[in-house]
């Protein structure tokens, strides 16, 4: 699966102020980036001060048609009744279920039960911490066809990341 999207974390304290949305639709605007190539990531921390208000904004970058993204899903508190409340198109799970995978059973059951209910949901998965081969496999297996972690790279500044991308584009597909 080809990936043809930036992803932004949002914090709390952006969600908060007033006339968000409408800053990032300008910025959008002035750099010509494509709504559906923008990913506002979300934890559920967002909604603990203000509910109503948080998803009253998600409601309007969606209507902008950025996609919204669950981020470290399965460690909150409600992470099930966000996913019903939540305009979210993606789910991430978080790293702390793959670490021990394939291995831990626990975890397996509890990331085969996220990917089974976001696909039922029509939400793409995307698994953080892939840093060996078999975490890999095992996620391509389930149905997760996308991945991010050490696997694949290591955290990079804009310099090295341009160099990165570059090489990739030269190199053919990310590591089987």
């Amino acid at each position: 699966m080809e990936i043809d999207y930036l992803s932004i974390n949002l914090s709390p304290r952006q969600i908060r102020q007033p006339g968000f949305a409408g800053r990032v639709e300008r910025l959008l605007r002035v750099s010509r980036m494509q709504p559906r190539r923008l990913v506002m990531e979300i934890t559920e921390s967002v909604l603990i001060s203000d509910p109503e208000r948080a998803i009253g904004v998600f409601n309007e970058l969606k209507g902008l048609g950025i996609r919204l993204a669950m981020d470290d899903f399965g460690t909150g508190y409600s992470s099930l009744s966000h996913l019903k409340q939540l305009p979210i198109d993606i789910v991430k799970i978080d790293r702390s279920f793959i670490r021990e995978t394939p291995g831990d059973r626990d975890d397996v059951e509890i990331v085969t039960a996220i990917i089974a209910m976001s696909q039922q949901l029509k939400l793409m998965v995307v698994a953080e911490g892939i840093e060996q081969r078999d975490q890999k496999q095992f996620l391509q297996q389930l149905g997760c066809a996308v991945g991010q972690g050490f696997f694949y790279s290591k955290p990079l500044v804009a310099d090295d990341l341009e160099a990165w991308m570059s090489k990739r584009q030269n190199a053919g597909p990310l590591p089987a």
